[in-house]
């Protein structure tokens, strides 16, 4: 028997994505499978990675970058409290025509590789640090204390996400919490797939549910990836991020990006910077 269908596009699809660019960030090949004993996408050989000077500080006033300070999940994806959090990226905020890519720009796991496990990666400076594990709901996981490959050093500034003097933007990203035994960002027989994410907005200090797209890779068996539910955040510019800049103790001029919960985990919060290095 052959049945025939107009396929309906519904909530965790999304159509029309444009014809895709696995890496259209970075260009070299995907270096290994997230949550085994390979490296993942956290290389230096990204195009918006500016190296800033030796590793023993930053030189002074050549770029600004968009930092990311502090981090608390409200919800941790899969449930097991041992989240494997990858961030997705765009130069872009196209969101009706481009999905985010299906490898992911930054991973924030403990990974083990070359005989250890660590959580070295480099941020868009291209200096290597040891950043947070982030597994759990509930817990402010600091990234503006991080000690850096190589020396004995701890920067305080916070980690480098993207350099916005080479690499304006907007940029948008969202957090996932990946499945381990596939690499990248997997949806079962699917090839793009999209969810509604709460998303805040640089440009005008708002959350909003928006439908975001995902470039995937098919896979016939085994669990997908699971997109933190309100950890979009899009409009990334220097002019948007200093007009939600306001002073916090202990934290300086930082923007502070809350989406509130009655449940348990009580709130999402994610808070970021500038840095002129």
């Amino acid at each position: 028997m052959f049945a025939e269908a107009t396929p309906v596009i519904g909530p965790n699809y999304i159509e029309p994505c444009k014809e895709y660019d696995p890496r259209p960030i970075c260009n070299d090949p995907p270096p290994g499978d997230g949550g085994d004993d390979e490296p993942d996408n956290d290389n230096p050989g990204c195009t918006e990675h500016v190296t800033r000077g030796s590793a023993g500080g930053p030189t002074a006033g050549t770029q600004t970058y968009f930092d990311l300070l502090h981090l608390r999940l409200y919800d941790t994806g899969d449930g097991d409290g041992a989240a494997e959090l990858q961030m997705f990226v765009r130069n872009d905020d196209d969101y009706a025509g481009e999905c985010l890519n299906m490898e992911y720009k930054y991973r924030f796991d403990l990974v083990y590789r070359g005989g250890n496990y660590d959580t070295l990666i480099d941020g868009a400076d291209g200096v290597k640090y040891f950043v947070p594990d982030v597994n759990q709901d509930g817990i402010d996981y600091k990234f503006n204390e991080l000690p850096v490959f190589g020396t004995d050093l701890t920067y305080s500034q916070g980690f480098p996400l993207f350099d916005l003097t080479n690499r304006p933007g907007p940029w948008r990203f969202v957090f996932s919490d990946d499945d381990r035994d596939y690499k990248d960002f997997t949806h079962r027989r699917e090839h793009e797939w999209g969810q509604d994410i709460w998303t805040y907005d640089m440009s005008n200090g708002t959350w909003s549910e928006i439908f975001t797209g995902f470039s995937t890779h098919r896979i016939k068996y085994g669990s997908s990836d699971d997109p933190i539910r309100e950890s979009g955040v899009r409009r990334i510019t220097k002019n948007n991020v200093e007009a939600r800049t306001s002073f916090v103790a202990g934290l300086g001029d930082v923007v502070k990006a809350r989406k509130n919960y009655s449940g348990p985990g009580g709130y999402f919060e994610i808070v970021f910077g500038l840095q002129a290095y």
